[in-house]
């Protein structure tokens, strides 16, 4: 028996089963299962149970069928999942498929899938696709203030690392709802998983269990950073404490007129301890105001923080943020996927690195990238003067 399959495509061909095409890991199977491509040719293909009738418009006879392998694979095949955004391309020819195989629709929470998450899979956030290729997560506890309780911070992480594997998604808009960015850390939340940590007695132990509690925090907002898709951060109001660590990951910072910053920690004893330490100095470029901002927990305005480079432009009201927001988001989506991501990875490589090794780094990335596809149709579309941006493929 055959278990673990990975993640592949492949093509079974109905009429000429010996021509199929399939992975190594499962051709001895597939060899099997060639017998009953004849008794199936007159059978018409039906749709499993999880794919609605209106992602799937028809299935017409062809000669073969294209599924993404997603489970195990055993000797009787019991299962295949078969993703609607894979079926696309060749739903026409899917009709003739072996007994055991049948099609389902690839749940929303899967990272590999295309499609973007929903938010009925998060409790603390609100997701949703304003246009093609552009995520929008808005923090959704505007009863709280948008303060950060331990589901949130788990949700973050799992949101950008599933949006980081999405190929539909390009780039991503994180905003707060309500009053508010964020009033940053729920005391509440944090106070009740402070007390689990020390109820152990073993001091080593105790130690232990906070050290991966703080890192556990610190990677969920990395998500952000590691995503290589770029995050543009629209902030309103107040931005406070764990709001400051959060916006500091992001690519791009646009905010209100009324937004008001602060390193709130030391007011309640603790040093940042999540990124704004880390980040913060190299976004805005002075040493002595960000340790004036972090020693004083005093709040910082909108102009200030253009001033400073903390943020890059300022609206006057939250709607006119978001529509820039928006069609920032959109004008970088519909530029090259490889380019993007290449770019963001090397500005971030650069950013922790000396300019030698940066380079050394970027020139081992451009003689992979420098191959694509994209160059081609970015180039043809400069030499026809062409006004629509060129149509990239998902990366």
């Amino acid at each position: 028996m055959l278990v673990g399959a990975r993640v592949r495509l492949c093509e079974l061909k109905a009429t000429v089963p010996e021509s199929g095409r399939v992975s190594g890991e499962i051709r001895a199977v597939a060899a099997r299962q060639t017998q009953r491509w004849q008794l199936l040719q007159s059978r018409r293909v039906r749709p499993g149970p999880e794919l609605s009738a209106s992602d799937e418009p028809s299935l017409r006879p062809r000669d073969g069928t294209c599924c993404m392998f997603l489970s195990g694979v055993g000797q009787k095949l019991p299962k295949v999942s078969c993703g609607w955004s894979v079926l696309r391309p060749c739903y026409n020819s899917a009709d003739f498929i072996p007994r055991g195989f049948r099609f389902i629709k690839i749940s929303s929470q899967l990272p590999t899938s295309a499609r973007m998450l929903s938010s009925s899979s998060f409790q603390t956030l609100k997701l949703s696709s304003p246009t093609s290729h552009v995520c929008h997560v808005e923090i959704n506890r505007p009863e709280k203030r948008n303060a950060m309780n331990h589901e949130f911070w788990m949700e973050l992480k799992s949101c950008f690392e599933s949006l980081a594997q999405s190929p539909e998604c390009r780039s991503i808009i994180l905003s707060g709802a309500g009053k508010c960015f964020s009033s940053g850390i729920d005391l509440k939340s944090f106070a009740e998983k402070g007390a689990s940590m020390m109820a152990v007695e073993d001091v080593g132990r105790r130690a232990k269990m906070m050290r991966d509690f703080i890192i556990s925090y610190q990677e969920s907002f990395s998500s952000l950073e590691k995503c290589p898709k770029p995050v543009i951060a629209a902030i309103h109001g107040a931005c406070i404490g764990g709001g400051v660590d959060l916006i500091c990951t992001a690519d791009i910072r646009y905010c209100t007129q009324d937004a008001q910053f602060q390193i709130k920690e030391v007011d309640i004893g603790v040093a940042a301890d999540v990124g704004t330490l880390q980040r913060m100095p190299k976004i805005i470029g002075s040493e002595s105001l960000m340790r004036e901002l972090a020693y004083t927990a005093r709040f910082m305005g909108a102009d200030e923080a253009r001033q400073c480079g903390l943020v890059s432009r300022i609206f006057p009201d939250k709607d006119s943020m978001m529509k820039a927001v928006l069609a920032l988001a959109e004008l970088i989506s519909t530029k090259s996927p490889v380019a993007i991501q290449g770019t963001k990875a090397n500005l971030n490589y650069s950013r922790d690195h000396g300019v030698s090794e940066a380079l050394d780094y970027m020139a081992t990335w451009n003689m992979a990238m420098l191959q694509t596809e994209d160059l081609m149709k970015s180039a043809i579309a400069q030499m026809e003067k062409s006004k629509t941006p060129p149509i990239y493929s998902n990366l």
